[in-house]
């Protein structure tokens, strides 16, 4: 238990460090290529938008405008002095027809790409094309052991993920699990992640993210003190997975209140304290990265789920023209002065403006998670 908690306390610091150096040398764009599905996940926040889901599903963009999209990705790096990478996801990007295509234009424009999907067309024929056309990641969603993972997306879908994953080590792809935490699956991160360690599968970044439904927030969003024992106990758990000597799971500390609470838990260096603190927007909410959105329509957001945060359309205007337009100055001015803008964790943290927003209905108050201050929810 010891040697498993000196291995994190140097794990957490070392990941603040080098995360919050790869991001600012990226453009990344997370690109929904269709709604399309075969699952129908209870939390999605897709389907649930029925009005918008069906939109998508019948105006997607075309192969061609996908390409001149790609083409703006790619110009705009390159203006910026930054390394694309684009992930791919949906829905599944494998529902459409013309992902093979897509995948070879990116591999001829040398951009690196991941893909957010489903388990369910995984094969090993197919891993191996995706590592030759340059794969660099592919993440799965696990949101439970078998029963509450399967009731929550679909029978039969933990067994196809874990299927997934194993193919995907044997190809040496990195795989990144996404939990979905909320009160009905919080039970069963820990034996979740006690599975994956016993059955010796290779995870490069487990990460939970908060639920976000904006019709049943009251019932299950986080308040303070049950983020704060949310946090305890992953800490439980990542200390008993560090004392192993194999660590075949590897953590990400994505979640934005993670930062001020492993600082006051005494895990964080003052000398990496004080020099991300001091850095403006250093690792705090991805909307003040060079991190964008856009939907199978063309639709263009900072964040999927943060309704204020739409930029325009890609058809309308280029992506290059969006990221430098004044809609996205006005929101990256918006979250300078919202209501965390004094906290000493600011440039670190600032909350989730996705649960703020359902929460709220507003982007510039506090999170509702926030233990820093008193809870009025």
């Amino acid at each position: 238990m010891c040697d498993g908690l000196k291995y994190l306390r140097g794990y957490i610091n070392e990941f603040f460090r080098l995360r919050a150096l790869a991001i600012s040398k990226k453009l990344i764009v997370q690109f929904h290529l269709t709604s399309k599905c075969s699952m129908k996940c209870k939390h999605c926040y897709i389907y649930m938008n029925s009005e918008r889901y069906q939109d998508e599903l019948a105006n997607e963009l075309s192969f061609s405008w996908v390409c001149r999209v790609i083409d703006s990705i790619y110009n705009t790096a390159i203006k910026l002095q930054l390394d694309p990478v684009i992930e791919f996801t949906g829905g599944d990007p494998f529902l459409r027809d013309d992902f093979t295509q897509i995948i070879d234009y990116v591999k001829n424009k040398g951009i690196k790409f991941g893909i957010k999907g489903n388990p369910v067309f995984l094969t090993d024929e197919l891993i191996k094309n995706l590592k030759e056309n340059g794969l660099i990641r592919y993440q799965l969603s696990l949101d439970g052991i078998e029963s509450t993972h399967d009731f929550i997306r679909s029978k039969g879908s933990f067994q196809k993920t874990i299927k997934g994953i194993q193919l995907l080590n044997q190809n040496d792809i990195p795989v990144f699990i996404k939990y979905t935490v909320s009160k009905l699956n919080q039970n069963d991160l820990k034996p979740l992640i006690y599975f994956l360690d016993e059955n010796n599968l290779k995870i490069s970044a487990f990460s939970v993210a908060r639920y976000a439904d904006k019709d049943n927030i009251d019932e299950m969003i986080y308040k303070p003190d049950e983020m704060k024992e949310l946090f305890e106990l992953l800490l439980d758990v990542y200390i008993k997975i560090f004392s192993n000597k194999t660590k075949n799971i590897h953590f990400l500390f994505k979640e934005h209140l993670w930062y001020p609470f492993l600082h006051q838990k005494g895990y964080i260096d003052n000398r990496l304290l004080q020099k991300m603190v001091s850095i403006e927007n250093c690792y705090n909410c991805t909307m003040t990265k060079n991190i964008f959105v856009i939907t199978p329509t063309g639709d263009i957001y900072k964040c999927r789920k943060v309704d204020a945060s739409f930029l325009g359309n890609v058809k309308e205007s280029s992506f290059q023209d969006l990221v430098y337009g004044v809609k996205h100055k006005q929101l990256l001015d918006t979250l300078q002065n919202s209501e965390c803008r004094h906290c000493f964790y600011y440039n670190v943290c600032l909350g989730c403006p996705a649960i703020t927003e359902a929460v709220r209905k507003n982007i510039v108050e506090r999170d509702p998670g926030c233990f820093l201050y008193k809870s009025n929810i």
